[in-house]
Order: C-alpha cells, then sequence, then structure tokens
C-alpha cells in the first residue's frame, strides 16, 4: 500500500487487503500479540492492523519492524526518506508525513495506541540492522540504508 501515489489511494488499498479471519477474532481476546513487519513508514497500515486486533478484545500489542525507524532526522544526514526511486520523499506532503519523524519512542507508542490498546513499538536499531545483514553475506558499504539514518550512497 505504500506505493500508492496518494494518501487517499494507500488508505483504499489497506483497507481492501488488510483484514482479520473472523475465525480468529475469539481466539485473539485477552492476549498479548506480536506484530512483526518490515517497516513502519507512514504508520497507516500498521494502526489498521492495530485497530483489527482491538477489535477482537486483544490485550497488548508489540509491535516489531525489522528495520530501525524511517523518515528520520540526523544530526549526520539531516531528513531522511528515499532519494533513489521509492515513493518515500525526504519531505513528504503535509500530513503524509514518517510516523517516527521528529518524536520519540513515547510518543511513537501513544500514536500506535490509539484504539484503545497498548502498543508497544520495538525497533530494530540500524547497528543491530546492519550486523544482521552482515552476518548472511551483505556489508553495509554495499547496502543502501539512507532511509534509516545512513549516508546517501551517490
Amino acid at each position: 500500500s505504500f506505493l500508492g501515489s496518494s494518501a487517499s489511494e494507500r488508505e483504499n488499498s489497506i483497507n481492501e487487503n488488510l483484514f482479520l479471519n473472523p475465525l480468529h477474532r475469539e481466539q485473539l481476546s485477552g492476549k498479548t500479540v506480536i506484530i512483526i513487519d518490515d517497516s513502519v513508514i507512514r504508520g497507516n497500515a500498521s494502526r489498521r492492523g492495530i485497530e483489527l486486533l482491538a477489535q477482537s478484545g486483544v490485550k497488548k500489542i508489540y509491535f516489531m519492524p525489522y528495520t530501525p525507524p524511517i523518515g528520520i532526522r540526523t544530526k549526520e544526514h539531516g531528513l531522511h526518506g528515499c532519494v533513489y526511486g521509492v515513493d518515500m520523499p525526504i519531505e513528504p506532503p503535509p500530513g503524509d508525513g514518517y510516523l517516527a519523524r521528529d518524536r520519540d519512542q513515547a510518543e511513537i507508542n501513544r500514536l500506535m495506541s490509539q484504539h484503545g490498546v497498548e502498543v508497544e513499538v520495538v525497533y530494530l536499531t540500524l547497528d543491530n540492522m546492519l550486523s544482521a545483514l552482515a552476518s548472511i553475506g551483505l556489508p553495509k558499504q554495499s547496502l543502501c540504508h539512507f532511509c534509516v539514518g545512513g549516508p546517501k550512497i551517490y
């Protein structure tokens, strides 16, 4: 859904494609759930998933993306997004920003916890992500990781 060209197109895609099988709703009531996702960019799909789980009576959610925060601001490299073709501009349009930009962990958790269920977002650090990739033969110098705080590669 993040490739949609507008916020409304992305929202429609999320609503049409993200659902919870009704047969599993009762099994989730009162449980603590871990969601593992590749990333959180704007938080739209994540919040929709959290909303669906909250409707099922989930007690708490740990949301664990396996990338660090995307679209952040760092002292070393300034504002981040993607300058290499992925639809994540450094400066997104107003109202279409990055969930983690200029927010601390408590504020991110609060934004994700808006559906009556406590959500704790647990990001992988940049160093840990790069270490994991290096362990499978992908050294950091051969990877673009600008959107999560690294340098521009060109």
